[in-house]
């Protein structure tokens, strides 16, 4: 395994958890609704592309085209790309009293 750059910014991704996402039903459209909300969850959780991607293996455009192939959008990857980064509405009421206790 190669190593792996120097990095300043550790994310961790909280969409549901701390962060709303608004991006559930858009992805049922384009796959013509055939499978349900939890199957989809269950497809992104388990997808190699999402896996990359969140961990910076895959460039966005390398995301964009995995997803396409992935889930069978009939989009271009450009167009999910989008479409993807306004999935994230805004934080959650009561977010920052959360994160306050930690801090």
């Amino acid at each position: 395994m190669p190593p792996i750059a120097p990095f300043d910014v550790i994310l961790f991704d909280l969409g549901g958890v701390l962060i709303e996402l608004a991006g559930v039903g858009r992805m049922l459209e384009l796959c013509n609704h055939a499978f349900s909300a939890d199957e989809l969850w269950a497809r992104w959780l388990t997808s190699e592309g999402v896996r990359r991607f969140e961990t910076g293996r895959a460039s966005a455009d390398e995301f964009g085209v995995a997803m396409l192939a992935e889930f069978g959008l009939p989009i271009a990857a450009a167009q999910f790309l989008e479409e993807f980064t306004a999935w994230p509405k805004g934080v959650f009421p009561g977010s920052f009293e959360l994160l306050a206790l930690f801090g």
